[in-house]
Parts: structure tokens; C-alpha cells; sequence
């Protein structure tokens, strides 16, 4: 302690602890300093008395905030305001100058402007330091940044105003639901659904749509498994029994274990959201149409990175990649090189003043001439006034400029046009009437050029014709006050006494005001346009005469109905079979309705309404309706039409009917047709699988009594019988085809009248006999000589004694008789049978004709025996009717052939078949391999060497190989048909004296000629009967040819 009073001591150390004090401020100082330097803020001094404080650290900051150089602070007092937001600059001020003047602190936030670009917050504080008197010694003061913390704070009260919206929008439903969500143990629907204060378990189909129960379903189980936050935005039943739209959330409330006690979830109503997307995407897609409709393309300039992206449309524009960004610089570049720097400008110059781009450039191509395409966009700016993004659309507008520039050649050459012909302009100054006209004008006017060259409009009107100068002039005042187009017809004096016509056509101009300041318009002269169109008037009034009287005379003669209607329902007009139907005189039904000519009260009532219908909608009306009058009850197909006058409105209603009965029957009779066609076919159907039920029954038995010959035998002569009836059927078929196109054939010759019936007698003894029929023929006595194909005359007499035994009851009888009548052969066909209904006999020879179904059904038949019988009867010069006194009481036939002149008759030449061929080389060729194989068969038993061929490439291959000597050809075969085959044959020297018979299923006589074109010797129909094919193999070998 006694060291302290020591004077050297305490001498010799104060200047040391003073030093050490001093090193230790300063290093407070600058630490303090360069605290402040890391931080966000800036510390400054003064003291009111100083001319200067401490500042230059705080100037630092200020110029590395804003931008403000050291300079321009020092300029004045109050630079530092420069930078301050305008509308926080008084603010700043007076608060630091209040501070000063009160010797307050002050604490005060304003914004600067930022050296980046936009603004940024400054908290500004000062404190005052004062001395022991209570003056202000010093201020010491800081500026901090608090940007960041601006937008901190700002984006957490906008999270905060957002949750609370969150929270406010979906909280419109709360609920509580048991562990396993089978029970809602509590609902507060809020008038968006029902409430639910009592526990359910029916929650989910009272609240939830059927169709949306699984996933909402698949949606709580899963949460539940999980124990994990359900979310979900399903459709719901609202509570006024429509559907809308929920987001639900709910979360599980946990024990102490983990296991869920209870789930806690809030729903709220997005039904209107839902409706938005929905709208959203409508509306997306008219834009999408729109943008196609216009053949548009779209682009994004992003500023930040200058770059751009385009659509696929505008990517074809370009031609560049769309959907992937592009530099703005790349794209320019596409520009061509005199486009470049006004594209480069306008874009700018959009930019700076924020308003729409819009221009027109060509694009270049390296294989073709430029390509013009206009763009236009605009800009999205942000809060603080930022270009934030430009949209916009591209469009190839080069067919548009080219249409343009073939516009301006066409109104240049229309101008040079126009300025050769009499075309006359003119310009009105309206306010001050000062009219001005070119030469042509001037000409066309008759008046000197001085008239037209400023004078008044007035001047110009003596020129007009007396007649037109009154309203002409009116016109002219109406444009000028209406803002309406001039235009006007008017007569002018030629100057030689006569007058010529004028078309004249101008435009009101007005100033921004509406006021009238300028009429130009142009003078035509239109008199031989005038001429002609009072000549084609004439014309055009007499066609118009010539016309009428046509129309009157057509309507007058037409088997139409054809009449006109007045607004008031009557007739105006009826034509002469109108008149003639009604049995009424133009006098006696004109001027009359309906109900007052007759027709029922209903079909009065009926046309009224339609006449009104017609006259509201103007659509034409068409209707049927059964009417009687002189030609008795017919049905007629009416169409009534308005008749519209000049101003569209209807001024009457015409009508044409026809007679539809004869129609109507005639479609009925069609359906019948076509519904015994239908019969037919299953009829049809039912008669072709019938032989082939025992022709399969037949195989087996050959195939299992193999060693029992009395079998085997019976089933072969029981396939024949079934093969030959299939066969019969088919060809009756075929004959009925040929008769109705007119392709059947006969071979006609004189044959006896006996041996025609001794013919049918031997056809039809099985069925006769097979129902016990006691037959009785009885002819002249005198052999009767018919110009006849026996074969097909047979055919009539067969089916006609076949049909009595099929409709005969067992034991009946039938008789066949001839006689003469007047050099005619009758013959009678007459049964004790179940008859025929007299309804039934105009139709009992039409196809597919059957009286009784059910014998039919029983005994078999298609319906086309009769049909067939009458063909050739018809054809034979014959006629054939029937005849019954009703059911049960038999039926009589009878047929009337021309008797052939009288001369000896010998009967048929009888010529006798050759001797059996010896053994020859037979080809085989059929695509139908069981055919083929079937008969070769046949052939070998024969004693033939056999070879086939499946198709007619192998055919020509077979027959080159082996060269047989007869060659049996199907014609319809896959790779190469019969006849092809048949002349690659005949084009072979070794194929030149093969004998080649055609075997086909196709027998017409189209079918004949086309085989014996392609080098057939000779044409078999299938199925051949063994005899057959064995006297065409004899006849062959007889003749070579012929076998046609």
C-alpha cells in the first residue's frame, strides 16, 4: 500500500498504464470494428460541434449497399436521402432531424435503393450521449440491413396467414372414427354434410357414392395397417343429398403402448376447387383448339437466363427442338440479317416501356425463299415492377404476305384499269362545300373542268336528271349526318340531249371529333349495265310468264296433288287432279278449308296445325294419311312447304301429295317374298342334310359289315338312292335359276306324247307306289306328236304326278289323262288329295310356295316343283293352271301344249354305247382330295392305271411326267386354276393329243363355252353317275371331241 504514495513509483508507471490503456482501446476499438464490418451493419459517430463525425466506415457500407460512391455522399448533408424510397425520404428525414433537435433517441426503417437493383430495408438507430450539464456530448448511432429479415418475417406471417386459411377453408367437417374406422363415433358436418352427434357404423354408405366406397375403403384400411395419417380427396354425399367434393385428413392418437385409441380427422369442402380444375382443363383445351384452329405456336423468354423455350409448332417455325430451352442470341440468329436489328430493337424498346411486343420478321431458309412469321408477346412483372417472364405466340404468315403483295399488284393494275375506263373521282370538302373532280368527271358530267375545281357541290347539280336531283341531294345530306356508305344510281345529261346512268360511291371521313371533314368518293358510268339490265328485266318478266304457264300446265297434267294453302287455311290454289279427287270445280274449292271440302273432322284438324307448324318453324313437313274420295280410299304421301316472300316471312303454304297405295302394296308383297325366301333357306337347309344323314349311316355300315356283302350292298344301293335325290334336288334348283334368267336351254325334237308319260310314269312309280296309289292313265288312242325336249317335258309330268302322291292320304288315286283341243294336247293331273284352299291358288306356282307346312315338313320339298313345271311348261309355248274345290277335295292339273304338226313318227332313235374302253392312263386332278382320291379309286376298279394332282401347277407337272391319255380336270383350284392349267397343257407339243375332260361343279353354258375356249375336249358336271363318266371315256375315245 505504502508503495502507492511513493512518488517516483507512481511517476515512473502512470505513463506505462496509460500506454497500455490506450493499446487496449485500440484493440477494442478495432475489434469492435471488425465486428461490425462482418456483421450486417454499420456504427457511426458525431458530435453536434464537429464539422465532421466518424463516418467513413458507415459511408463504406452505404456505398456496398446502395450503390452511392464516397463522392456522392460528401456532396451535401443530405445526399444520403438520394437513395432513400421516395416515399419513406421525408420520414427518414424528419425523424433524424426531429432527434436533433429534441436530443431524443430515434429509431426509424425506410428503404434504399439497392446496388443490384430494387430495394432493400434499413433500420436506422441513434442515441445521444450527454454530459454532465445534460447537453448532448456525441450521438453514436448504427444502420442495419434487416432485408433478410423483412422477408423472413413477411414469408412467415404469409405462411401464418396461409395455415390459418388452411386451417379456416378445410375444417369445414370434423369427425372422430374408432380405431378400426368401422364406427364414426362422431360427425360436425357444418352444412357441407349430415351431421352425425350419435355413433354409426353405416358411415360409410350414408356419406360415401357407391362407386367411390372401394378406394375410399382401400384408402382407410390401409392407413389403419399402417397406423399412419389418412389423406385422401374422394366424393362425398352432401348434405342436401348431391355430390361434391372433400379432402380428408386424419391422423391416430396414440397410447402410451402405440396402439391407436382413436382417429381425429377434418375434411373440407373442395367440390368448387374440383370444378375450377375441371373448368381449367376445358379451358386449356380451347385453348389448345384455338391455338391448332390458328396454326399458332407458343414461347417462353425467361429474363434471368435469357433463354427461350417454344412449343412444337413454334419449334417447327424455327426449326428447332421445342420443349427445351434455346439462347434468345441462338434464335436471332435464325432471323434474317435486314429483320435482325429492328427484332432486336422492338424487343427492347416493349421491354422498357412495358407494354406488348408485336412484330412482323422472315425467317431465313437455306432451301427456299424467306419465311415470314409475325410475333407477339407479353410481359409477367413482379411486385416491384421486375420483368418476371413474356409469353407469347408465332405464326407463319407467309401465304398472308404473299396474298398481300398479290393484293397491291392486283389494286395497282385495277387502278391503271380503272384510270383507262369512264371512272370519274371525287373529293367534297364538306366544311367549307368546296367539290373537286378529276377530267373524267368532268367529262362524264358534261360540264367544263373549272366546274368541278373547288366550286360548290351545288354547282354540279344541274347536271342531274330533273327526276333524281331531289333525292339524290337528300342522300347525300343522310350520309353526311348518319355516318352511313353513299352509294347511288342516278341520270346525268350526255350534253348531246340524252341522258346516261351513273353509278356514284364515297366515304365520310371525320376528325376525332365526328365532324364531317372530307367526302371522296368515284363516278361510274353505268348506262350500257343499265341497258342490259332493262333488257334482261324484260327477258326475266317474260320467262318468268313463260314459266307460270309452264308450271300451270305441268301441275295441271301431273298424277301429283299439288295445291297452295292461304295463312287463313284455305285454298289459294288445287291443281286438276286435285279437283278431280275432291269430284269438285276450281269455282266450288277455292277459297274453301278442308272441313268445308269434306275431309273428317280429324283430318281437318290435323292439316290446321300442320299449316301452323309449317308457318312457325319454315322447315318443310312431310306426313301420310288415308284419304277417300272419288277414287275411293287410297293412302297418299303429302310434303308441305312454306312459301316465304321478299322479307322471309311465310306468306302461304304449298303442298304436293301422291298416291302411295299401289306402293305400299307392292312393299308388302317384297317382305312376303322375302320372308318365304327366309322359309326357303331353312326349308333349303333342312332337305340337304336329310340324304346325307343315311349316306353317313351308309359308311358305317360298310366300314363295320366289311365281311357281311347283303349289308354292304343294301347300304350302297341306299347311298345311290340318297345321292341321286340330293342330286335331283339340286339340279330342280339350278333349272329354276336358268328359267328366271332366261338361260335354260332345251333340246327340242319331235317325241311322242307316250313316251314323255311313260317317262314321268317310271320317275314318279316309287313315290306312288310308296304310298299305296292306285294310278290310271288314260291317252289317245291316236299317237299325239309334241316339238318337245322329252327329258324336261318328263320333268313336268314326274313333278306333277310326285306332288299328288306327297299330298295324297295313303290308298288314294290319281288320274292322268290327254286329250285334244283344237291343236292343243291337254293333259289333267287329277288326285283325291287334301286340296287346296281357294286363297291359296293365285300364288300355288310362285317360288317357294308350300299350302300345307306341315305335309312338307313331313314329306319333304323346297317349294319349287310347281314353280318349275310351270318355267317349262311356259317355255314348251304351254300353260298350266290349278284347280280344287277345297280342302280335302282333291286337286286337278292341267297342262295345254301346242300339238306338233302330223307326220309318221318313228320314236326315239335308240344309240347304242360303244364296248368298254381297254385300260388307259387317267390324271385325276381335284383340289378336293377325297374327291380326287375317291375317283381314282372308282377308276382303278375299272382296270384304269390312275395318277391325281391336287391342284393345276401339279396337274401340268403330273401330265408332263406320265403324258396319260385322258385327263380329268376340276376347274376352281388354288395356284392355278383348271383352265390355265388345261392351256399350259394344250401350249405343249406332247400336251396336243391328251383327251381333256372338264369335272366340275359349275354346269351353266357360260361355264361350257369357257372350258372348250381353254382346250376341253368334253364337260362332266359333278357329281357323275359311273356310266356316265365311262360312256364320256368311250365317246372320247371315239372322237377326241365333241363332248361338250
Amino acid at each position: 500500500m505504502s508503495d502507492a504514495n511513493d512518488p517516483g513509483r507512481n511517476g515512473a508507471t502512470k505513463p506505462v498504464d496509460h500506454q497500455r490503456g490506450e493499446e487496449a482501446l485500440r484493440r477494442s476499438e478495432a475489434r469492435y470494428r471488425a465486428l461490425v464490418e462482418a456483421s450486417s451493419q454499420a456504427v457511426w459517430s458525431w458530435a453536434p460541434g464537429e464539422s465532421d463525425g466518424d463516418f467513413a466506415a458507415t459511408q463504406r457500407w452505404w456505398e456496398a449497399l446502395t450503390g452511392q460512391t464516397l463522392e456522392e455522399q460528401r456532396r451535401t448533408d443530405t445526399a444520403w436521402l438520394d437513395v432513400v424510397h421516395p416515399d419513406d425520404r421525408a420520414a427518414a428525414a424528419t425523424a433524424w432531424g426531429s432527434a436533433i433537435a429534441t436530443g431524443v433517441p430515434y429509431d426509424v426503417e425506410y428503404r434504399v435503393r439497392a446496388r443490384e437493383g430494387g430495394w432493400r430495408n434499413v433500420k436506422a438507430r441513434g442515441i445521444p450521449i450527454s454530459g454532465p450539464d445534460g447537453t448532448t456530448l456525441e450521438w453514436v448511432g448504427t444502420l442495419h440491413d434487416v432485408t433478410e429479415q423483412r422477408r423472413a418475417e413477411d414469408a412467415r406471417r404469409e405462411s401464418e396467414a396461409w395455415f390459418r386459411g388452411l386451417v379456416t377453408a378445410t375444417s369445414d367437417v370434423v369427425y372422430r372414427m374408432n380405431p378400426d374406422w368401422t364406427e364414426m363415433r362422431h360427425l360436425s358436418g357444418r352444412a357441407f354434410i349430415a351431421d352425425a352427434a350419435d355413433p354409426t357404423r353405416s358411415w360409410l354408405d350414408t356419406y360415401i357414392p357407391a362407386d367411390e366406397r372401394g378406394r375410399v375403403g382401400a384408402a382407410v384400411a390401409a392407413a389403419v395397417r399402417e397406423k399412419r395419417t389418412f389423406e385422401l380427396e374422394h366424393r362425398v354425399i352432401r348434405v342436401d343429398g348431391t355430390v361434391g367434393w372433400t379432402f380428408s385428413r386424419a391422423i391416430p392418437i396414440l397410447d402410451p403402448h402405440g396402439n391407436v385409441v382413436e382417429w381425429f380427422g377434418a375434411a373440407g369442402d373442395v367440390t368448387d376447387r374440383k370444378r375450377a380444375e375441371a373448368e381449367s382443363a376445358q379451358l386449356a383445351e380451347k385453348l389448345r383448339l384455338a391455338l391448332d384452329a390458328g396454326d399458332l405456336g407458343t414461347w417462353e423468354w425467361d429474363p434471368a437466363t435469357d433463354e427461350m423455350t417454344l412449343s412444337p409448332r413454334a419449334g417447327e417455325i424455327y426449326r428447332v427442338a421445342p420443349g427445351v430451352p434455346h439462347g434468345r442470341e441462338e434464335l436471332r440468329h435464325l432471323i434474317h440479317p435486314d429483320d435482325r436489328d429492328r427484332a432486336r430493337t422492338t424487343a427492347a424498346r416493349a421491354a422498357a416501356a412495358r407494354t406488348d411486343y408485336d412484330i412482323e420478321y422472315r425467317l431465313n431458309r437455306t432451301d427456299g425463299d424467306p419465311v415470314w412469321v409475325t410475333a407477339h408477346g407479353r410481359g409477367v412483372y413482379g411486385p416491384a415492377g421486375k420483368l418476371l417472364r413474356v409469353h407469347g405466340v408465332v405464326q407463319d404468315v407467309t401465304d398472308r404476305r404473299r396474298f398481300e403483295d398479290e393484293l397491291r399488284d392486283i389494286r395497282s393494275r385495277m387502278e391503271a384499269a380503272l384510270a383507262a375506263g369512264a371512272i370519274g373521282t371525287w373529293a367534297w370538302d364538306v366544311p367549307n362545300d368546296r367539290f373537286y373532280g378529276d377530267a373524267s368527271l368532268a367529262r362524264l358530267f358534261s360540264v367544263p373542268p373549272a366546274a368541278v375545281a373547288g366550286g360548290p357541290l351545288s354547282g354540279l347539280m344541274d347536271s342531274i336528271h330533273p327526276d333524281d336531283r331531289a333525292w339524290v341531294g337528300e342522300r347525300v345530306t343522310r350520309v353526311v349526318e348518319s355516318r352511313s356508305r353513299y352509294e347511288a344510281d342516278y341520270r346525268v345529261t350526255d350534253g348531246a340531249g340524252g341522258w346516261r346512268w351513273v353509278h356514284a360511291r364515297g366515304q365520310v371521313e371525320r376528325d376525332e371529333t365526328g365532324r364531317p371533314v372530307r367526302f371522296p368518293g368515284v363516278v361510274i358510268d353505268v348506262t350500257d349495265r343499265k341497258r342490259a339490265e332493262e333488257a334482261l328485266d324484260q327477258l326475266t318478266a317474260e320467262a318468268a310468264r313463260r314459266r307460270k304457264r309452264l308450271y300451270e300446265a305441268v301441275l295441271s297434267t301431273t298424277p301429283d296433288l299439288a295445291y297452295v294453302w292461304g295463312l287463313d287455311h284455305r285454298f289459294l290454289y288445287a291443281n286438276e287432279g286435285l279437283l278431280r279427287m275432291w269430284g269438285k270445280t276450281w269455282d266450288e274449292a277455292i277459297g274453301r278449308n278442308c272441313l268445308e271440302l269434306g275431309y273428317e273432322p280429324w283430318h281437318a284438324e290435323m292439316h290446321d296445325r300442320e299449316i301452323e307448324q309449317v308457318r312457325a318453324t319454315k322447315q318443310p313437313l312431310r306426313g301420310e294419311v288415308p284419304f277417300a274420295g272419288t277414287f275411293g280410299r287410297r293412302v297418299y304421301d303429302y310434303l308441305l312447304m312454306p312459301v316465304l316472300g321478299a322479307d322471309g316471312e311465310v306468306e302461304a303454304v304449298a303442298g304436293i301429295t301422291r298416291d302411295v297405295t299401289d306402293r305400299q302394296a307392292m312393299e308388302q308383297e317384297l317382305r312376303d317374298q322375302d320372308r318365304k325366301k327366309d322359309d326357303f333357306i331353312a326349308l333349303l337347309a333342312h332337305e340337304l342334310r336329310n340324304p346325307l344323314a343315311p349316306i353317313r349311316n351308309g359308311l358305317q355300315v360298310l366300314r363295320l359289315g366289311a365281311g357281311n356283302p347283303e349289308a354292304s350292298a343294301k347300304a350302297r344301293e341306299m347311298m345311290d338312292r340318297q345321292l341321286g335325290h340330293m342330286v335331283r334336288l339340286i339340279d330342280d334348283l339350278l333349272d329354276v335359276s336358268r328359267i328366271n334368267r332366261n338361260k335354260m336351254e332345251l333340246r327340242r325334237a319331235r317325241v311322242s306324247l307316250t313316251d314323255v308319260i311313260a317317262s314321268a310314269v317310271e320317275t314318279a312309280r316309287p313315290a306312288l307306289d310308296a304310298a299305296g296309289h292306285e294310278l290310271t292313265v288314260a291317252l289317245p288312242a291316236t299317237p299325239v306328236v309334241l316339238d318337245a325336249d322329252l327329258t324336261r317335258m318328263a320333268q313336268v309330268f314326274s313333278n306333277l304326278l310326285t306332288n299328288s302322291a306327297k299330298y295324297t292320304p295313303k290308298g288314294g288315286r290319281v288320274w292322268l289323262s290327254a286329250e285334244r283341243v283344237a291343236g292343243r294336247v291337254v293333259v289333267s293331273v287329277r288326285d283325291t288329295g287334301i286340296g287346296i284352299p281357294a286363297e291359296s291358288l293365285p300364288a300355288i306356282f310362285d317360288m317357294f310356295s308350300q299350302v300345307d307346312r306341315s305335309v312338307e315338313k313331313a314329306t319333304g320339298g323346297l317349294g319349287i316343283g310347281l314353280a318349275l313345271v310351270k318355267g317349262l311348261v311356259e317355255m314348251h309355248g304351254g300353260t298350266v293352271t290349278a284347280a280344287s274345290a277345297g280342302e280335302g277335295q282333291g286337286t286337278t292339273f292341267t297342262v295345254s301344249l301346242p300339238e306338233a304338226e302330223r307326220v309318221e313318227f318313228h320314236g326315239p332313235t335308240v344309240t347304242e354305247l360303244p364296248p368298254a374302253t381297254s385300260a388307259r392312263r387317267i390324271l385325276v386332278v381335284d383340289d378336293n382330295r377325297d374327291g380326287a382320291e375317291s375317283m381314282a379309286d372308282m377308276l382303278r376298279l375299272l382296270g384304269h392305271e390312275v395318277r391325281t394332282a391336287f391342284d393345276g401347277v401339279e396337274a401340268v407337272a403330273a401330265a408332263e411326267a406320265s403324258r396319260p391319255d385322258v385327263i380329268l380336270m376340276d376347274v376352281g383350284m388354288p395356284r392355278l386354276n383348271g383352265m390355265d392349267a388345261t392351256r399350259r397343257i394344250r401350249e405343249q407339243p406332247w400336251g396336243k393329243g391328251i383327251t381333256i375332260l372338264a369335272l366340275t361343279g359349275w354346269g351353266q353354258e357360260n361355264d361350257r363355252e369357257q372350258s372348250s375356249a381353254a382346250g376341253c375336249d368334253g364337260h362332266l358336271v359333278k357329281p357323275v353317275e359311273a356310266a356316265d363318266l365311262l360312256r364320256a371315256l368311250a365317246e372320247a375315245a371315239k372322237q377326241g371331241v365333241g363332248l361338250m
